[in-house]
């Protein structure tokens, strides 16, 4: 006897973005919810073309925020040596880049400071504090485990796909899609969803598959029928 049945099926791929607003990363340290402040770009081992790591390495900034942000008293206390100065601050939609060399990057149309140590090519933590202490930012980048390899050396630089997705996640990065991009938006930014027109959470304002496809399968889920779909549960 024929049988039928409706069920969805989620299929989720290997670079699922998670979409936490905040939350408590691996190393247990709370970002705060009162700032829109992240780290959104991290370029840790340039590639020969261009040349020396101690020349062209940086971290930077973005405020995705409405808001300017103070960033008087500001410092990494992981990762790299830096406080930023009195007076320092961050516009809304600005991008700032905290370079090796601010000479490497000075002159393009936006904020540059020098940090002091310089940047793991094996990966390591890099937190951002406030003036107060308080933990702003904190992730620990890799260059496998789940993170993009190709920005180990190949002249690609680590990007944040979402602002608002959990940058302590390896799947929430992308490698940069040509040179890295300082100071600007991110070659791989856009909106996460599921981009496939046949699924049935189709989002066309979608950019970036995000793994959330689910699809509506209809099958026979006896094995004696002769209909029988083993897709189909």
């Amino acid at each position: 006897m024929s049988c039928f049945m409706l069920m969805s099926l989620v299929v989720m791929s290997s670079n699922s973005i998670a979409h936490p607003a905040y939350a408590l990363n691996s190393s247990a340290a709370l970002i705060l919810a009162d700032t829109d402040v992240i780290i959104n770009e991290i370029h840790y081992n340039p590639c020969q073309n261009q040349g020396s790591d101690g020349d062209f390495e940086f971290v930077e900034l973005f405020n995705s925020g409405a808001t300017t942000v103070d960033l008087s008293g500001w410092y990494f206390s992981n990762g790299i040596t830096f406080t930023f100065p009195n007076g320092s601050s961050i516009a809304a939609g600005e991008y700032i880049v905290i370079a090796i060399n601010a000479t490497s990057y000075s002159g393009n149309g936006y904020q540059v400071f020098e940090f002091g140590g310089g940047l793991s090519n094996n990966g390591e933590r890099i937190r951002l504090r406030d003036d107060n202490g308080n933990t702003i930012d904190d992730l620990t980048y890799d260059d496998n485990n789940g993170w993009p390899s190709a920005p180990d050396g190949n002249c690609n630089s680590l990007e944040l796909v979402d602002a608002s997705s959990n940058n302590n996640n390896g799947s929430s990065w992308e490698a940069s899609t040509g040179e890295p991009t300082p100071g600007v938006p991110n070659s791989v930014s856009g909106t996460p969803g599921c981009t496939d027109p046949s699924a049935d959470n189709y989002n066309s304002n979608a950019t970036i598959e995000d793994g959330s496809c689910t699809y509506t399968v209809l099958g026979c889920t006896d094995p004696a029928a002769n209909n029988y779909n083993s897709s189909a549960n």
